[in-house]
């Protein structure tokens, strides 16, 4: 668990997963980057003996004794290369209370290390058992099998091994904690998110640790700590205990039968319960269990307040249904907090991790108590408390008062409208960092076109990146602290403000965030952005990556009238992209076309101009087979590419061209496929001759009797072929090199580097597995 700063690691924003990793001597690559990383924003834990260091070489997790001689821990932590050897009991590493010799570890049968990581479903499995030569003495936590779908927003605890300062390695190995609330919950497991620049979320190190939730006297294990972002500011999935629980009670089962879980009457019906089993729990003979599902394995398929379970029928096989767990006396998980709910029954209605205009004074919402504790918006149901009102021993507005409103008119009984919706993706008008982060993940706003606080070029490309590079380095610069460098054709940023500092990542051999902020030792590469403008800059050479803002001495300013939307003399591609260049090309190719003075042509998907007032005149380029300026203005002789971009757009299917998107499929009228001339059918056809086909063409007078042949007609022919072919070759005209190449600004050549730079597109998914 990390106090404050932050970690080396790679530039693009992914999920990592959160296995730590104490300095053993050799570290390889992945262990600089996740060594670094702690539990962030926690504090010493002074409880929870049953949570203890996993050990292995070069690496440390974290785990929990769900029996005396089992503990739970991730999937990913259990390597057959490296397996755990120790589970180590105490608060630090350095004075381990007692430490038990690990004789066994399993992964879940259906983890798959190689299967990468998941934006919204998380490392699905990551799950593993340990099985310790004798049992630990302390009390171990149970694993909850209760369904968790109706719990976002309830409080839960993370306990984790981890450093607690990056700048300190020896800081490593102490046990920490913190408290956060269940976020997002899928099918595999569940998201928490925290507020970056002031996170509170797990690391490596943490990997494997419990999530912790409090129900009622009795503390679960509900989670297992998998997945965070690479900067540990966002977010962080674990998985769920309860879709493994069928799993882990048949493990328990031969690995330590005589602690299997007796969950009896606790007023809740868990799928390894039934009405004979457990009657306390389960009501008998189905009565109120009227839903049917399909997980009496997982114990889930059912509505927030119950769970599937095997119930016994007056005659015949037991039948798949929903039972009331005992959990919500009502429809808990509705978005309504209604009678029988309340913040401890049903904090998924009656629990919110923001506060909007409420303060701790409270309000009522009709009959439900509102007020802000901490951070966090409480609501209770007032039915059966009698009214919602002022309560002067409470100091606030809460149930089983008369109703009235605070005397003295400070606070006002009836609750302002409800604020904006958090959690949709949109940082709207009262919502922050404080009250929402999941959506204000940022200081300042996107689109302010300063790529600071949190932002980079994933989260707000309107600030931090661009599709022209403006630095050609992919080891990148700073900028101050802002983290610079090209990709793909695209420059793209990453403020350091809460990665201090921009430097050199001896690591990865480049220049990012989250270093010392030094300089390449090498000297080879410069940190400041502008020095290496500057080196660029002054060649007397207009780049494509310059222009006449950032390279005046070498780009010329854009001529009067750019902006106007006409590609106007003295403009092209390059001069005024403004006027003479757009994405979509219509029907206009490759070979282009004339409009007027303005040449068209397109690559890809976009179309470029150039007006030829200047060099005379727009037209076809014989040693080119393309439209360009400084011609005689003529057409294509071979018609196969009219002149004007008018009739280039006019085309149609039968006037006799073979336009864009024509072909012999779709309009043989017009795209006939060429006749088959083969060298050596016998047949001297045109464009065959005596010297491209002799075979064909040429008459072999058979040698005298007396003729030294001692070399057969046919080799000499196979060598004749493969000289001419050669001289042939050489003597043909190279495109772009001939014609009007030369005129106009770049030429063809330029064009395709040009076109390259615009088309290439980031491919960065990427969710990293940082195990070590």
């Amino acid at each position: 668990m990390k106090m404050q700063g932050l970690s080396i690691c790679a530039l693009a924003l992914s999920l990592v997963v959160i296995a730590g990793c104490r300095d053993s001597g050799q570290k390889t690559s992945a262990t600089v980057e996740t060594a670094q990383r702690p539990l962030v924003g926690g504090e010493p834990d002074q409880g929870h003996p049953a949570v203890g260091a996993v050990v292995m070489e070069g690496g440390t997790c974290t785990g929990t004794l769900i029996s005396p001689k089992v503990v739970l821990t991730a999937a990913h932590c259990v390597k057959p290369d490296s397996p755990p050897t120790f589970f180590v009991l105490g608060g630090s590493l350095a004075e381990p209370t007692l430490a038990l010799e690990v004789v066994e570890a399993v992964q879940n049968p259906f983890y798959d290390d190689d299967a990468p990581s998941n934006s919204e479903l998380g490392k699905q499995n990551d799950v593993a058992l340990l099985v310790l030569a004798e049992p630990a003495p302390v009390e171990p936590i149970p694993f909850g099998m209760l369904a968790l779908e109706c719990m976002e927003g309830t409080p839960v605890t993370f306990v984790g091994f981890g450093i607690t300062d990056p700048a300190e390695p020896g800081s490593s190995g102490s046990k920490n904690t913190l408290t956060t609330v269940l976020g997002k919950i899928v099918d595999s497991g569940f998201w928490t998110y925290t507020i970056p620049g002031a996170p509170k979320n797990a690391c490596p190190g943490d990997s494997g640790g419990p999530v912790l939730l409090q129900l009622g006297d009795q503390t679960l294990v509900v989670g297992v700590l998998s997945l965070a972002d690479k900067w540990c500011e966002w977010e962080t999935f674990a998985v769920r205990t309860d879709v493994h629980a069928a799993w882990f009670l048949t493990q328990l089962e031969s690995k330590d039968p005589e602690w299997l879980p007796s969950l009896c009457g606790n007023a809740v019906c868990e799928y390894v319960e039934d009405a004979e089993s457990c009657p306390d729990d389960c009501p008998a003979d189905g009565e109120g269990a009227v839903t049917p599902c399909a997980g009496p394995e997982t114990g889930t398929g059912c509505p927030c307040g119950s769970v599937c379970a095997a119930v016994s029928q007056d005659e015949g096989e037991p039948e798949n249904v929903c039972v009331d767990t005992g959990y919500a006396e009502s429809n808990c998980g509705n978005g309504v907090c209604e009678e029988g709910e309340g913040f401890e029954t049903c904090a998924a209605d009656c629990w919110k991790v923001d506060c909007w205009d409420v303060g701790a004074e409270g309000c009522c919402g009709g009959e439900v108590a509102t007020w802000c504790a901490g951070d966090e918006l409480v609501s209770e149901h007032c039915a059966g408390k009698e009214l919602c009102g002022w309560n002067p021993d409470l100091g606030r507005y809460g149930c089983g008062t008369i109703g009235e409103a605070q005397p003295e008119g400070v606070y006002p009984k009836d609750c302002p409208p409800p604020g904006p919706e958090c959690g949709n993706g949109i940082c709207e008008i009262g919502e922050g960092q404080v009250l929402c982060p999941v959506d204000c993940l940022y200081e300042g706003f996107c689109g302010d076109e300063i790529c600071n606080g949190t932002e980079d070029f994933e989260r707000c490309p309107e600030d931090c990146k661009t599709n022209i590079c403006d630095y050609q380095t992919e080891s990148g610069c700073c900028k101050g602290e802002v983290a610079v460098w090209c990709f793909g054709g695209d420059q793209q940023m990453m403020s350091c403000e809460h990665h201090p500092s921009c430097g050199w990542n001896p690591e990865h051999q480049s220049y990012g965030c989250g270093t010392d902020g030094a300089e390449d030792p090498e000297g080879l590469l410069l940190k400041d952005c502008d020095e290496y403008l500057a080196v660029v800059c002054g060649d007397g050479e207009c780049d494509e990556e310059e222009d006449h803002i950032i390279c005046p001495d070498d780009c010329e300013p854009p001529p009067e009238g750019c902006g106007d939307g006409e590609c106007a003399p003295g403009e092209d591609y390059t001069l005024c992209p403004e006027d003479c260049y757009q994405d979509g090309c219509g029907k206009i190719r490759e070979e282009g076309c004339c409009d007027g003075s303005v040449l068209k042509w397109c690559i890809g998907s976009a179309l470029f101009m150039v007006n030829c007032e200047e060099d005379p005149s727009c037209g076809w380029a014989d040693g080119d087979g393309y439209y360009w300026c400084g011609t005689a203005g003529e057409a294509d002789p071979t018609g196969m590419s009219p002149l004007t971009c008018t009739e280039v757009e006019n085309a149609f299917c039968g006037d006799g061209l073979c336009q864009s998107g024509e072909d012999k499929y779709n309009c043989p009228a017009d795209c006939k496929p060429a006749p088959l001339v083969e060298c050596g059918d016998g047949l001297c056809e045109d464009p065959e001759n005596e010297e491209t086909c002799p075979v064909d063409c040429v008459v072999v007078v058979e040698p005298e009797p007396s003729q030294d042949i001692s070399t057969p007609p046919e080799q000499l022919f196979s060598d004749l072929v493969t000289e001419d072919a050669a001289v042939i070759e050489e003597a043909a005209p190279k495109k772009g090199k001939s014609g009007g190449c030369s005129a106009g600004p770049g030429g063809r050549a330029s064009l395709a580097s040009l076109a390259l730079l615009l088309l290439t597109l980031l491919a960065l998914h990427r969710l990293y597995i940082l195990d070590r």
